[in-house]
């Protein structure tokens, strides 16, 4: 053979190979629109891989990935400069509800006697009962001018207080002390003698005129307008008097 008819040969055969590669590469690419889910290694693509491989000319796939990387990015800058979705607003916590004023709600409950022209209200809390002053006899205490006497057993004594005496010595005359009742205290140990027995009374805790610390009365408490009395401590009377028994 000669070798025109050779290299012509050669030409054919290279033309060939060249329009068989691109049928198959429109064959793959028909397929691809026909069946879009189509993502597996059809036949079609198969062929294609191998052609490219058998004639060293590999499809490329730069522009592709050049593409991707660009959407890539674009998503990127989208996704950084899109505005952070408000964080929700946390639920107000329930207010708390208002304290009451100190004393607001609560009673003292009081047995209100009269002694030498006074008006005074012993807290039930400290008495252990009320009797007459004629009903007992009164051994007399020559050692304690503040003390009228005592009565009851020798192991178990109750000593009567001249209350008017100790409680206000400034004002108080013998002429003014009418007692008649005795107001038993807590323990047992000690009873106020009175002029008389009024009434219980009970008297709100916010109404009272709280004594402060420099008073210089330690027995009163306090002082309640509406029945024009004075509260006693009675502990810190009871204190006074055992301090100075």
């Amino acid at each position: 053979m000669s070798k025109s008819k050779k290299k012509a040969n050669r030409k054919k055969q290279k033309k060939a190979k060249v329009h068989g590669v691109q049928k198959l590469v429109f064959d793959y690419l028909e397929s691809l629109l026909s069946d879009p889910e189509a993502g597996g290694n059809t036949r079609a693509d198969t062929a294609v891989d191998n052609e490219c491989i058998a004639t060293e000319e590999p499809l490329e796939h730069q522009g592709l990935d050049t593409a991707t990387e660009e959407v890539v990015t674009i998503e990127s800058t989208i996704e950084n400069t899109a505005e952070p979705e408000p964080e929700p607003e946390p639920e107000p916590e329930p207010e708390p509800e208002p304290v009451a004023a100190q004393g607001v709600a609560r009673e003292i409950n009081c047995v209100l006697i009269k002694m030498h022209g006074l008006n005074l209200a012993i807290p039930f809390e400290y008495v252990e009962g009320a009797v007459q002053l004629s009903s007992v006899s009164l051994t007399l205490d020559a050692g304690h001018d503040w003390c009228l006497g005592r009565f009851g057993e020798i192991t178990s004594t109750t000593n009567v207080i001249d209350t008017a005496l100790c409680l206000i010595p400034e004002r108080y005359s013998p002429e003014l002390a009418k007692y008649n009742e005795l107001i038993i205290l807590s323990g047992r140990h000690w009873a106020l003698a009175c002029d008389e027995l009024v009434k219980s009374i009970r008297i709100p805790a916010d109404k009272v005129s709280w004594a402060g610390p420099n008073n210089p009365r330690k027995w009163l408490w306090g002082t309640y307008m509406e029945e024009r009395c004075a509260i006693l401590d009675i502990p810190e009377l009871m204190k006074q008097f055992d301090q100075a028994f």
